[in-house]
């Protein structure tokens, strides 16, 4: 599978609802109809996020429609109508969420800052937002007073760091008129300043002339304690909030010249990019000059793009990770992961620096097979796919590594990342240490202490950095490249600010088995290999929430026809994305071939150009030679791939076969 499709632009780099009461009535008692006129904004507006609104009884209730170009969607309820109200606004798998005391508010907007309200509300309640949200009826045991106790709380806390930050008055993040992407003091400090954290943290990162100052309040602090701190956090701390505009300025320019990928262009999008010079000067990203690697990008002729939505996710030093939902002429979207680091007064988009081509990923695999006696087994299998590929350029060979060991950090996490954070990081052991071995052909690396060139690791192979993928949905995973000495290749070298390494790829959670087969099958089963026809409706039927599967017997007749005697040199695989959960994503199709009489050489077949091409639910598999008999082959594999959360759940149909005589 070729990485170089567009989740792999601008890979993240280490070293890369205004809700206004209208109409009706009342209440929070609940019963009464109420519209509801909403706007999710990061800054800017998001388009197109669907809205769900969970009210104080347990009741859920979607809104009809998207959010428009500013973000803003009418809402109807006419059963979620009880106070409190949590509100999630999602757009290709980003979340935006609000807790409403009450429905009197005149005005309650949906942004990051209100997200943290939300987070600190369950917190208070004994939970999570995303356990609410899955958990409706959870929401029957709160009160309008707890919402109203996060609200002010959050609030105390933003209006001391916009005023003695940047010297503006901020009312009520809430509540206060607010219109996104102007230039009122409320947008440009939601712009800019980044409210995050977890389920138990609010973390503020203030973009400052120098770097980044990190704040954190623990949700079970006190409002005393919790002011106090912050002020005291803040003294002497002056705000640059014209970061968030040249921020979105740079990434939106990036994807406008996507389009025409013309000289121009290319040369224009090269000079948006910071690359890491190795010996000689030579910059890299994924094992090409950022220049091939914006031509090989450009190649792929994805045509036009539009941003939907931009936040910035994580700020740390004079470095940033920005979550970008991008749209094409089809109306279909994807969710990339960007790097960015601040250059001069400018921001520029961070290459992953790596000499070779990767594609990191945490993977579900759900596999069919049928073996040679006819029987067809399906197999489920997480673990992490470390893909790499050292001829993207081969002249850059001399600068493989022997030695990459991977370090890891929970993208919440990342926020504030200082030099004593990196020292620390850097002195602890890698969760994982990949040896350079020729023998292992153009995959290059073997993990240590395994023979085995399989870069396919399994999560009981390394449980230390699963229970991290498990507990977070984003991880970064930094790659320290050691030459034959041990030098480090690729750190920075600025030792005040701790020599870490410039390279980095990110990595998606790590789903517990019930979460995505629930009670349909036995876990252990599964895992073993059980046969197609025992499997019921309801396996299916939960598949398919995560998995873009063809039906079962359109599995069961697929499987057939590539373990049979004659296939032909083309065939055409369907699958069904109607039926996944909101926000997963196609990610893309691929597929390979062993043939006969030439060893053990995989062969890729054709695949689509890029994600945003899978226009329809099929793609027709051609035999890599023109002329060629897929039935002449020891193996075939085709997969349908989704992704949500940088997680991918990968559905395999594979075949071994009998070579003919």
């Amino acid at each position: 599978m070729s990485p170089t499709r567009l989740l792999a632009f601008g890979l993240p780099f280490l070293a890369g609802l205004a809700l206004t009461a209208c109409g009706g009535s009342g209440g929070g008692s609940g019963g009464t109809a109420i519209t509801l006129p909403l706007t999710v904004a990061t800054g800017a507006p998001v388009e197109g996020a669907s809205v769900q609104v969970i009210d104080g009884a347990g009741a859920t209730e979607s809104c009809s429609g998207t959010t428009d170009a500013q973000g803003v969607i009418n809402c109807q309820l006419s059963s979620a109508t009880t106070a409190p109200f949590l509100v999630k606004a999602e757009r290709s798998g980003a979340a935006l969420y609000a807790v409403i005391p009450s429905a009197e508010v005149a005005r309650a907007n949906i942004t990051p800052i209100s997200s943290a309200m939300a987070r600190k509300f369950a917190a208070d309640t004994g939970s999570t937002v995303e356990s609410l949200v899955a958990n409706p009826a959870s929401m029957a045991g709160t009160s309008s007073a707890q919402a109203e106790a996060a609200v002010n709380i959050i609030n105390s806390i933003v209006k001391i760091v916009a005023q003695q930050t940047a010297g503006i008055t901020v009312t009520n993040a809430l509540t206060q008129a607010y219109t996104a992407n102007t230039t009122d003091n409320l947008d440009k400090l939601i712009h800019s300043i980044r409210f995050g954290g977890d389920n138990s943290t609010l973390t503020i990162s203030i973009p400052t002339a120098t770097g980044t100052v990190a704040i954190s309040v623990a949700f079970n602090a006190s409002a005393s304690t919790a002011e106090t701190s912050v002020t005291n956090s803040t003294s002497n701390v002056t705000a640059d909030l014209t970061d968030g505009d040249r921020i979105t300025q740079t990434l939106t320019t990036f994807i406008s010249l996507v389009g025409s990928c013309n000289v121009n262009d290319q040369a224009a999008m090269v000079n948006l990019y910071d690359a890491y010079s190795y010996a000689g000067g030579v910059k890299l990203n994924s094992g090409r000059t950022v220049a091939g690697w914006v031509q090989k990008f450009c190649e792929q002729n994805i045509g036009s793009l539009s941003p939907k939505m931009v936040e910035t996710v994580a700020r740390f030093d004079n470095f940033a990770i920005v979550r970008a939902v991008v749209e094409n002429s089809s109306k279909q979207s994807i969710t990339v992961f960007v790097g960015m680091k601040k250059v001069g007064n400018d921001w520029k988009l961070v290459s992953d620096n790596l000499p070779f081509n990767s594609s990191w990923k945490t993977r579900h695999a759900l596999s069919t097979e049928v073996q040679s006696n006819g029987t067809k087994k399906v197999q489920y299998e997480r673990y992490l796919d470390m893909w790499n590929d050292d001829k993207a350029e081969s002249n850059y060979d001399a600068l493989l590594p022997t030695k990459i060991e991977v370090y890891a950090i929970a993208l919440k996490d990342m926020n504030g990342y200082s030099t004593g954070n990196w020292t620390t990081l850097m002195a602890s052991a890698p969760k994982m240490t990949f040896l350079k071995d020729l023998n292992c052909g153009t995959r290059s690396y073997r993990l240590e202490n395994s023979s085995n060139c399989s870069l396919f690791i399994a999560d009981s192979t390394i449980p230390d950095i699963f229970n991290l993928l498990k507990a977070n949905d984003f991880t970064i995973a930094v790659a320290r490249l050691l030459d034959s000495n041990g030098n480090c290749m690729n750190c920075n070298s600025d030792v005040a600010k701790g020599n870490f390494p410039e390279s980095a790829l990110p990595l998606g959670k790590a789903y517990d088995f019930s979460e995505i087969f629930g009670a349909t099958v036995n876990e252990t089963s599964l895992k073993s290999g059980v046969e197609l026809s025992s499997l019921s409706s309801a396996f299916w039927t939960q598949v398919k929430k995560h998995y873009a599967t063809p039906s079962a017997s359109a599995v069961n007749t697929f499987l057939s026809r590539i373990g049979s005697a004659s296939i032909g040199s083309s065939i055409e695989v369907t699958w069904d994305a109607a039926s996944l959960a909101p926000n997963r994503q196609i990610e893309g199709v691929w597929g390979g071939i062993v043939e006969c009489g030439i060893g053990s050489d995989w062969t890729e077949f054709n695949e689509p150009n890029a994600s945003l091409d899978l226009t329809e639910n099929k793609w027709t598999f051609r035999h890599p030679s023109d002329g060629g008999e897929l039935a002449n082959s020891s193996y075939l594999s085709f997969t349908i791939a989704t992704r949500f959360t940088e997680s991918e759940f990968a559905f395999y149909m594979n075949a071994p076969r009998q070579c003919r005589s």
